[in-house]
């Protein structure tokens, strides 16, 4: 029987704000966002009109993908919830339209 993997989204640079449950309508082209997975992986999806980086450059996504991920970081250290958030086992950013079927894995509701 398939289960989805289990996640939660964030908007980039919106840390406080976490989708209840989300699709793939959720993500907009001109944003990026940060899914943590349950695993210990850790996806950075691009838009392709997002202006943080340079879509097209790897080192430019890989860069931008490891600093939102010690943004987020950061702000669940901060919190009180207790919830500290781990370095991530596996950080990946996911451009838009190129994304690997591992991170649709964590969307249940497609």
């Amino acid at each position: 029987s398939f289960r989805a993997l289990s996640g939660r989204l964030f908007k980039c640079g919106e840390w406080a704000h976490e989708y209840e449950l989300f699709d793939s309508d959720d993500l907009w082209s001109e944003h990026a966002y940060l899914l943590a997975g349950d695993n210990g992986r850790t996806f950075v999806w691009i838009g392709q009109d997002f202006e943080g980086c340079d879509f097209e450059d790897d080192e430019s996504c890989q860069l931008f993908a490891q600093q939102a991920a010690a943004d987020h970081r950061r702000f669940e250290g901060a919190g009180t919830s207790g919830r500290g958030a781990p370095v991530p086992g596996v950080l990946k950013f996911e451009r838009e339209y190129e994304e690997d079927e591992e991170f649709w894995d964590y969307f249940a509701w497609g």
